[in-house]
This record gives structure tokens, C-alpha cells and sequence, in this order.
């Protein structure tokens, strides 16, 4: 079939934005929702999208497929659990004896039955009298899977075997026991409108809104927010995706508790927060009013035209994220924000600034000890976006720290260390400072890392170099099929993707031409899916960074046997955005601090020597 012409794209995406308040805001979403499409256009045997959409109005009991092909199914048994653990320690700490729960977005039921499990543990234990958990989706196909309950065997895999004793388990199917099923209640329901199914509602203890806000935009976000608001009870909890946030909508009624989940509080016992403080070291007007228009909705702005006026500003106030130019008139910015550092400034900093490939010392010298990020000039009018998108992954990460073992849990990761044939990093530009301290003292026999950061090309080399200064390592600039050496770091020397191959037990490294992923190039998924076809034993980390390049690649890695996949944490990450994608897929084993990285790379050089 063939795929659909720029003018039937637009009437797709107006479908979308009329039945599921989605208009298309990422590529992917897009190609999924598109080969739904053409799939049920196949099973319904036509051609042209023109005919279907004829069909459509002349068999309106269609519509219910043809909007179950808009929607994203992306579900399977205890995703994201520790929500569900920590709704369970909050029903035990508040005594509520008989809790009521949406799940929003229910799809075909996993979510609600997973929790399912854990409630129904807690009443066996008298920890509870009943409860109640009301599932919705806009799609009435995955209603109807969702009432009918039967899961494939093989999902049983990710459900623990001490919630078995609850379900029905047959031959080649299971279901949910009846005492379950009697406490789920599905029903059609659009989260753009409080008047579609969900009328009698009552008020909630928790709703579950996961991995849904991040199809939409800011001010779609904020009218689900509010739609769901109506239903919650004063001191209820807010569950959306871990890769999720509320910060940016500014809704005073809710403040984060944790990991994704947030307190609400009715808005007549609050007055409105701030919105996060922004402050911009900008010597131009003209580069003042351009940030201003971009930023000026959701951020409290102070112009600072040097750095003495910054410097009294710092002095007054806590700034959420600084914005800073390099080049302040006869101010040097690197400079005073190494002095800000050394005096306690713990802000996070964008440096935004004009630079040719001869600064690129500057700029990596900042990135790697007192800055984040960088943009140029010129991008704040290409890519306003891209800017606000950089502050808002800046601000938006603020969540609590849990104590961990390091050791111990790094030992349950990964089994047999001595089996790790290469190591494939993914990071964006806030991951230069991660990587400094991962290579500050790493073991000489460790297996060829294979490094992708995302940056311009002109800065390659200088980064090259700053990686080999002071820390005795080996870092190659792949140009061309080179063989791989225990203890060398190879990156992409020129603008083309950098690829692991294996040819009779031996690594190569090697450059790819081609379009850049998800607008870059190198690319993390292009290393990671390399590393997928190769068939080895691989250790990924995808580490801080914007959007979601390397998730993929890591799923597919997640698939071949031997290979282990992590992600920086997010308590230490600058931005959540790649790693929180990864997570979303399922792909990584686990989140890591630096220090538990280091330790995992000390582990697997032990093992290398004794082996």
C-alpha cells in the first residue's frame, strides 16, 4: 500500500486532534499512528485513504477501529511497579480503608490489574476493607479487551509469583480472579472532556495518568490537568509517567512528592507558586528581547547586561536556571561563572553565545567543570523551541534521592562481567561533565568503549583532546573500519554515524553515511542498533540528555541475549529525556549514579583480569 500523500497526513492529524485531543507532536507518534492505519485500511480491503474515509461515513460502527488506530497500545503487566509500592505505603500510612482509583488511559487493562494485585494483597491482609478502580480509555476496542481479561501466558513473566495465587491461570491463557474483576469497572472516557462517560465519578484518592502527557503540548497538558482535577480528593495523589512532569503548566495545586507522583491540594488552600526564575547575563538588547519573547510565559525573567549586575542578582535571589553569553563587552562570562561556582552557585547554566570552532576550547572548558549546555545565537531564531525545550529539562528534574547499595546492586545487574565484549555510550551535551568523571581513572583493560555525544563537528577534535588531557587514555576519531583494542575509547572523527561491527570474534569500528536520527548524526539508536545486529555482549549506558535518541536502539539491544542495558539516574542527570525514554520502553535494567557506573567499570575490569 502505498503511504499517505502531505494532504491526507493533515486530514490525519485533524482526526487525531478532533477524537484524541493528539495532533502529532513527535515523528514516532506520527509513523505509528500512519501504519495503523494502512493496516486497517488493508483489512478492510482498500487502497485509497479517500475511499475509507467514505466508508467511515457509511458504516459509523468503523469508527470505533479507526479511532483504536489513532491511539498509542503500549502496555504490558507492572510497568513502572515502584508506583504502584509507593501507592500501596501511602494507603497503608493514611489508614484509608476503602481507596478509589482511575486509571487513566487504561488501554486493554494491564495497568488497573496490576494495581489490582497489590490491593487485593493488602485486603487479604485486613490492611484494607474494599476498593475500587475505575479504568478509561478513549478507545472502545481496548475497553472491551480490558472487560473481556484475558492475557497471554508469557506476560506472566513480568508478574512476581506471589501475586499468582490471584489469578486464573489455564493452558495457554490467565485472567484476573472474580474478586478482582468485581473491583475494576472500564469505561469510555475522553480526557479532553468531563462530560464523556465519566460523569459519575466520584471523587478519587489516586488517579493514574502515566506516559499519556507526553503526546501532547503545554496548554493540552494543563486542560487534562485540570479536567482530572475535578475529580480528585483534597490530600490525593497524581501518578503520571517517570519520564513525566507537571512543573512546566505551574498548577499550584500540585506539589511533586517523588518519582513522578504528586500531592494535590484543593486551589482554595493555596495561593500560586512562582514560575521558575530565569536569569539571562546578556549584554545585547536585542538577543534580551529575542530570549524574552521565546521564555517570557513561563519563566520570571532578570536581565542581567553584565556581570557585576548578575552578580547583585545572584546575591538577592535564587535563580532556577541561568542563561549566559561567553562574550560580555569586556566581561569574560566562563570566567565569572567559575567564580560564581567556587563561591556555592549550584544553578544550572545554558551558555548561549556566538563562537566559531576556535572557541570550542571555551566552551568544552565550561561544559565540562561549571556548565550544562550551549546553544548559538543564531539558533534562538531558527530553534525557539529548542531553547525553551533545553530550560524546561533544566528546571524539571528537581525530584527526591533514594539511598541505594551500590555495590550490591551493581553485583545483582550483570552476572558475569568477564563476558562484556564492548561498551556503548550515549549521551547528549549536558553528559560532558559525566563523562569527565567516568574517564577520570578508568582501568586500562577495560573492552573498546564506543562513545556517541552530541555535538556540532567542528568541536570533535577539540573534544577528542580535552578527553585524552591528563587521564592517559586512548580516543580514536573513527574515519574509517579500524579493529578495536581493550582500554581505547573510539568516537565518530567525522559528521557520520559511528557503528560497532564484529567480524570472527573481533570488533570493528566504523563510520555510517546516511540521514541523521531524530536529528542527529552521530546518533546514539545508529550505535546501539549496530551493537543489536552484532550479536555480542554488550554493556549500553545512555546517559543525560534532550528527547529520546538512543531508547530505541537500547529496546532492541534489551532483545538480543547477553547484553545489559543502563541509564544514568535521574536524581544526576541534568535532563531525564533520553534515559526517561528508555525507561518508558522497558529497555534498561536499571537506573545508575556515576559512582555506581565507576564501580560497575572497576567490576568488569577485576573479572577481565581474572579471567
Amino acid at each position: 500500500m502505498k503511504k499517505f500523500s502531505s494532504k491526507e497526513a493533515v486530514i490525519i492529524r485533524q482526526l487525531s486532534k478532533c477524537f484524541t485531543g493528539n495532533d502529532f507532536l513527535n515523528e514516532s507518534y506520527e509513523k505509528t499512528i500512519h501504519s495503523n492505519l494502512e493496516k486497517r485500511m488493508k483489512e478492510c480491503k482498500f487502497e485509497q485513504f479517500y475511499d475509507y474515509l467514505l466508508y467511515l461515513n457509511r458504516a459509523p460502527n468503523e469508527l470505533f477501529s479507526f479511532v483504536s488506530a489513532l491511539t498509542i497500545h503500549t502496555t504490558f503487566w507492572m510497568r513502572e511497579e515502584s508506583h504502584f509500592e509507593e501507592i500501596v505505603k501511602d494507603i497503608v500510612k493514611k489508614g484509608i480503608k476503602r481507596p478509589k482509583i482511575w486509571s487513566v488511559a487504561c488501554s486493554s487493562g494491564q495497568e488497573p490489574f496490576s494495581l489490582a494485585l497489590y490491593l487485593e494483597e493488602l485486603r487479604e491482609k485486613g490492611e484494607i476493607e474494599d476498593y475500587e478502580i475505575l479504568a478509561s480509555d478513549v478507545d472502545i476496542l481496548s475497553i472491551k479487551k480490558g472487560k473481556l481479561s484475558q492475557y497471554q501466558l508469557r506476560d506472566l513473566e513480568n508478574i512476581s509469583p506471589r501475586f499468582h495465587r490471584f489469578l486464573n491461570i489455564k493452558a495457554e491463557s490467565f485472567s484476573p480472579s472474580n474478586d478482582i474483576k468485581n473491583r475494576v469497572f472500564f469505561t469510555f472516557h475522553n480526557i479532553f472532556n468531563n462530560h464523556s462517560g465519566a460523569l459519575s465519578l466520584k471523587k478519587m484518592d489516586y488517579i493514574l495518568m502515566r506516559n499519556v502527557l507526553i503526546y501532547f503540548d503545554q496548554d493540552s497538558i494543563a486542560k487534562i490537568v485540570s479536567n482530572l482535577a475535578d475529580y480528585l480528593k483534597p490530600s490525593a495523589q497524581l501518578v503520571v509517567g517517570h519520564c513525566e512532569s507537571l512543573r512546566s503548566i505551574r498548577d499550584s495545586r500540585f506539589s511533586l512528592k517523588g518519582r513522578s507522583i504528586y500531592n494535590f491540594r484543593p486551589r482554595e488552600n493555596l495561593e500560586f507558586t512562582e514560575k521558575p526564575k530565569l536569569l539571562v547575563v546578556e549584554d545585547s538588547p536585542s538577543i534580551q528581547v529575542v530570549i524574552k519573547k521565546i521564555v517570557g510565559r513561563e519563566f520570571d525573567i532578570t536581565l542581567a547586561p553584565d556581570t557585576d549586575y548578575a552578580t547583585r542578582a545572584l546575591k538577592k535571589n535564587k535563580f532556577d536556571v541561568i542563561s549566559l553569553d561567553l562574550n560580555l563587552g569586556k566581561d569574560c562570562g566562563d570566567d565569572w561563572l567559575l567564580k560564581e561556582r567556587s563561591r556555592g552557585l549550584e544553578s544550572p547554566v545554558i551558555i548561549v553565545s556566538d563562537f566559531q570552532g576556535r572557541d570550542a576550547e571555551r566552551v568544552f572548558s565550561t561544559l565540562s567543570s561549571t556548565s550544562q549546555d550551549y546553544l548559538r545565537k543564531k539558533d534562538l531564531n531558527q530553534s525557539p523551541q529548542l531553547f525553551l525545550e533545553k530550560l524546561r529539562g533544566m528546571v524539571g528534574n528537581k525530584i527526591e534521592k533514594s539511598p541505594q547499595n551500590l555495590t550490591s546492586k551493581a553485583h545483582k545487574l550483570v552476572t558475569n562481567f568477564s563476558s562484556v565484549e564492548g561498551i556503548l555510550i550515549g549521551g547528549s551535551t549536558g553528559a560532558i561533565a559525566v563523562l569527565d568523571e567516568l574517564f577520570q581513572n578508568l582501568p586500562p583493560n577495560l573492552p573498546p568503549i564506543f562513545l556517541v555525544q552530541h555535538m556540532e563537528f567542528e568541536f570533535i577534535k577539540t573534544y577528542a583532546s580535552n578527553l585524552r588531557f591528563g587521564k592517559k587514555l586512548w580516543v580514536n576519531e573513527v574515519r574509517e573500519k579500524i579493529q578495536c583494542q581493550p582500554g581505547h575509547i573510539y568516537l565518530a572523527g567525522a559528521d557520520s554515524h559511528l557503528i560497532v561491527e564484529k567480524e570472527e570474534n573481533n570488533l570493528f569500528a566504523n563510520i555510517q553515511l546516511g540521514a541523521s536520527v531524530l536529528g542527529h548524526r552521530p546518533s546514539v539508536d545508529a550505535l546501539f542498533q549496530s551493537g543489536a545486529r552484532c550479536n555480542g555482549q554488550f554493556l549500553s549506558i545512555l546517559l543525560t540528555g534532550m528527547g529520546r535518541d538512543g531508547a530505541q536502539g537500547m529496546a532492541e539491544l534489551s532483545q538480543k541475549k547477553g547484553n545489559t542495558n543502563i541509564i544514568q539516574d535521574r536524581e544526576s542527570c541534568v535532563v531525564f529525556g533520553m534515559p526517561g525514554e528508555a525507561l518508558k520502553l522497558g529497555a534498561a535494567h536499571g537506573e545508575f549514579s556515576i559512582q555506581e557506573i565507576i564501580n560497575i567499570f572497576n567490576m568488569i575490569s577485576e573479572k577481565k583480569e581474572a579471567a
